[in-house]
């Protein structure tokens, strides 16, 4: 009797080790849906990693530079404003200068949220074709990263 459980044990044992084998091959990685190429997985993750890091400094770029760019036209403004005559003048030109600098970064920070959105919509998209090899990105109150800048 205990050859038999022994012989069951041993049986088992084995088994399970080339159900272990069979799931984890040199190379790939085995799930209940598909198996993985590590390696192709990887390049593929390399290249959708690549792609939307480098449309969001693009668009991080473009929205420093309109904001840049308006708040030189707010100093031009602000410089001019205060060689007019009167103080009711002074007063209008400062206040259209500080509000079209404000409509005009409100403008650039939505237009990058809309960006960065789109940008993270196509790189989730693209991600789920590299398989599982790439873990969840971090996120803060919900949002990712890049909508934080």
């Amino acid at each position: 009797m205990k050859k038999i459980v022994l012989a069951l044990a041993l049986f088992s044992l084995l088994f399970s080790v080339q159900v272990l084998a069979a799931t984890y091959t040199k190379g790939t990685e085995s799930t209940n849906k598909f198996v993985i190429d590590r390696k192709a997985s990887a390049k593929c993750v390399v290249s959708v990693l690549d792609e939307r890091d480098r449309t969001i400094i693009d668009a991080f770029y473009k929205k420093n530079e309109i904001i840049i760019a308006a708040l030189k036209q707010r100093h031009e403004a602000m410089l001019k404003a205060y060689t007019l005559g009167t103080n009711a003048e002074i007063n209008k030109a400062i206040i259209n200068a500080q509000t079209n600098f404000k409509n005009t970064r409100s403008k650039a920070n939505l237009e990058y949220q809309k960006t960065a959105k789109n940008i993270w919509l196509k790189f989730n998209t693209s991600r789920k074709k590299c398989g599982n090899l790439l873990p969840q990105e971090p996120t803060v109150n919900g949002q990712n990263l890049d909508f934080a800048l």
